[in-house]
């Protein structure tokens, strides 16, 4: 089976979103990697306004643009490494700042 991408955010009080980029045969990862995004709010003290959004499968415009989007914050060797090597799975979890010029055009994907 072909895999789907998936775009997760994860609504938090203050400047900040968590956003997970997934990349999988099975929908029901996107749960699992939504309450893995919530453990590591908790477990970094950040507050939750309990909403969690998942969209997908991303048509390819959208992929790319994330994928573009990761690999510009991560090191670009990194991501296009990550992601050449991802045949069935793969996921990313970031934060990124609600005045971050990219923040919007990524919530308009969802």
């Amino acid at each position: 089976m072909k895999p789907k991408h998936y775009l997760i955010t994860l609504e938090l009080i203050g400047p900040y979103r968590m956003h997970g980029y997934v990349m999988t045969t099975e929908q029901v990862i996107c749960e699992q990697v939504a309450d893995e995004m919530a453990g590591i709010a908790e477990a970094q003290n950040l507050r939750s306004l309990g909403i969690v959004l998942v969209t997908g499968p991303l048509d390819k415009k959208s992929i790319r643009f994330v994928r573009k989007l990761l690999a510009e914050e991560c090191g670009s060797d990194a991501a296009s490494k990550a992601f050449a090597e991802a045949t069935d799975f793969h996921r990313s979890i970031w934060m990124m700042d609600r005045a971050h010029p990219k923040d919007q055009p990524l919530m308009k994907l969802h």
